[in-house]
């Protein structure tokens, strides 16, 4: 948590100008690859660890929807589920 001065001011946004500074190499960083706010980079291992997870994740509602639930709360989570998986 930052600490806040008892003096006026405006808050502070860095704990340290260490973490100011790595901030600044960070976006500058990001900007010399091309990259935007909306764009991150990850590694492809943990790309494709994700996506298989995410399969398996839309199989196992699958199955579970095949089964048919019958509590009304059950339904409502399956579909849930079932809408954040078709991202």
């Amino acid at each position: 948590m930052l600490h806040h001065p008892e003096s006026g001011g405006r808050p502070r946004t860095y704990c340290r100008r260490s973490c100011r500074q790595r901030a600044y190499e960070a976006r500058s960083l990001a900007l010399q690859h091309g990259l935007t706010d909306t764009k991150m980079v990850v590694e492809r291992s943990d790309y494709e660890r994700l996506v298989d997870l995410r399969y398996k994740v839309a199989e196992a509602v699958g199955d579970y929807e095949w089964e048919a639930p019958t509590n009304s709360a059950e339904t409502a989570l399956v579909a849930a589920i079932n809408e954040a998986l078709s991202l």
